[in-house]
């Protein structure tokens, strides 16, 4: 498949396709109640390989986040300890989505945490 097949401009050169592409998801929420399971992508439409979360922070407070396929933990991305200070994590496994999948970020342990903000990315795989 080809970026002109999906309506994409084809600038990237002529080695481009759809299955090389890189998604980034920014994602900001206010509410952080510990517990609290929140869909990133309810039903995968493609698959693809999460590969890291960028600046990952609270505006004040700590939390725990967890990022996960089908209630299974991305390794690395599990038990991510987030404050007020940005940080970079990468994913090391269990961190491929395949079609129909499900990915939930998940709150536990809130110490006064508000508002969480990160970009998730990833690479498509088909």
């Amino acid at each position: 498949m080809n970026l002109s097949d999906v309506g994409l401009p084809t600038p990237l050169g002529p080695f481009a396709s759809a299955s090389s592409l890189v998604i980034s998801k920014q994602v900001y929420l206010s509410n952080l109640n510990a517990g609290l399971t929140y869909d990133i992508d309810t039903y995968a439409a493609f698959g693809y390989t999460i590969t890291n979360v960028y600046q990952i922070q609270t505006s004040s407070g700590t939390v725990t986040a967890a990022l996960k396929i089908n209630s299974t933990n991305i390794t690395g991305l599990g038990g991510i300890s987030v404050t007020s200070t940005p940080q970079n994590v990468s994913a090391s496994g269990a961190n491929t989505v395949s079609v129909g999948d499900r990915v939930q970020l998940v709150f536990s342990s809130n110490a006064s945490a508000i508002n969480i903000n990160f970009t998730l990315a990833a690479t498509r795989s088909s």
